[in-house]
């Protein structure tokens, strides 16, 4: 099966970026799930302010037309030039996904 890689846009996108660690790690006794709200203000560009100087694109990964994974590249707008880094990365435990999520 191959692997699609979509950005996520507007706010069923961000819903379902948000969302999917709730599926991902259901019933682990390790996982303390974000609280909804604030997840949604962070990554939502019109809520947060801080996005202007560091603006964040979303990724979902997709195999099966289902939902396997996800990556938020985040550019930061520096003195020194723009620097870059990753968050929100959660996958299913599956290589070839995180692979694609960073190529």
């Amino acid at each position: 099966m191959s692997i699609i890689i979509k950005q996520v846009a507007g706010k069923s996108g961000i819903e379902e970026f948000v969302r999917f660690p709730f599926s991902l790690y259901r019933g682990s006794k390790f996982w303390i799930p974000p609280l909804g709200s604030s997840e949604f203000q962070t990554l939502d560009p019109l809520q947060n302010p801080a996005q202007a100087n560091a603006p964040v694109m979303l990724f979902m990964a997709y195999k099966s037309h289902k939902p396997v994974g996800r990556l938020a590249a985040i550019a930061l707008m520096g003195k020194q030039g723009v620097e870059g880094r990753f968050g929100w990365y959660d996958v299913v435990d599956d290589i070839e996904v995180s692979k694609s999520l960073f190529s």
